[in-house]
């Protein structure tokens, strides 16, 4: 074995150990043409670009997988807390629902022992009807529905239809299975109001239109603002009384000085009416075995 001397490059094999640094060196500046040459306009990729995606391709394809399903946790993370949320201010609003029915229990009761005293006769009991909305015309947009209840339901001619917002209409035609609802917007329509904050009484007016309904004080002393919630007061014999017509919006003095008149948002959805009820009073059954199901 001959000894290496001083100055000659250490071997392994006969090749310079110099040489896989050198190799490192080449292959980056390879990968770092090929990536310049890669980033401008061309037609077409060269072999090597073509070869080195293919090479990265499995590991580019685990990557974007993992990072979308990376993003879709965190998006379940955030949706299951909104629900989280929702679930607790939806179980605080229920405490109070229960609270506040427990209150209106006993101030029922007590105004049923008051009139009983009194001698005065009880007030009319309904049960509220769904139904659907299965006609609309355009023409007739805020003077008509049509609904999927009729005489076999038990709904008959003049009775009032509502929706979680208060007041829509009242029933105009009846066949077997379906009625005509007259809307309160239509220019023919009218229903006795009550101004919740003073007690006053109004007739609020259809328009014909989508806009808001007209309000005309049935005394010259009837005072109500802008804001003020009005209530059918239940004295035209349709609607019941204290359920919701809708909100002031305008205010101004009536022609000729006498009383006042304004404009009342609707609290029914009217644009947007798919489902209702038919307020039935109590006892008033369907013509067949109880109506359909």
């Amino acid at each position: 074995m001959r000894a290496r001397g001083k100055g000659q490059p250490h071997t392994e094999g006969g090749r310079p150990r110099r040489l896989a640094p050198g190799l490192v060196v080449v292959g980056t500046i390879v990968l770092v043409s090929t990536a310049f040459l890669s980033a401008q306009p061309r037609p077409e990729r060269s072999a090597p670009e073509r070869w080195l995606a293919d090479l990265l391709e499995p590991g580019q394809t685990l990557v974007a997988h993992l990072e979308r399903r990376l993003q879709e946790g965190l998006d379940n993370l955030r949706e299951l807390a909104t629900i989280r949320r929702s679930y607790e201010e939806l179980l605080a609003h229920n405490e109070r629902l229960a609270l506040e029915l427990s209150m209106l229990a006993g101030v029922a009761a007590e105004n049923r022992e008051l009139r009983r005293q009194l001698g005065l006769p009880e007030p009319d009991e309904h049960r509220l009807l769904a139904a659907d909305v299965i006609q609309r015309e355009p023409s007739r947009w805020y003077s008509q529905i049509v609904i999927n209840r009729g005489l076999d339901d038990g709904v008959r001619g003049g009775m009032a239809v509502v929706a979680p917002g208060g007041v829509v209409g009242q029933v105009q035609s009846v066949s077997a299975r379906t009625a005509v609802i007259t809307l309160l917007t239509d220019v023919r329509s009218a229903a006795g109001g009550l101004v919740v904050r003073t007690g006053d009484l109004v007739l609020v007016e259809g328009t014909g239109a989508g806009g808001p309904l007209h309000v005309r004080a049935l005394t010259p002393a009837a005072s109500f603002e802008p804001g003020d919630e009005v209530v059918a007061s239940g004295l035209g014999g349709v609607y019941p009384r204290g359920v919701r017509i809708g909100t002031l919006r305008e205010v101004r003095p009536g022609q000729a000085g006498l009383g006042r008149e304004g404009w009342l948002v609707p609290g029914a959805d009217v644009e947007r009416l798919f489902h209702v009820y038919v307020v039935v009073p109590q006892g008033a059954g369907a013509a067949g075995s109880g109506g359909r199901r």
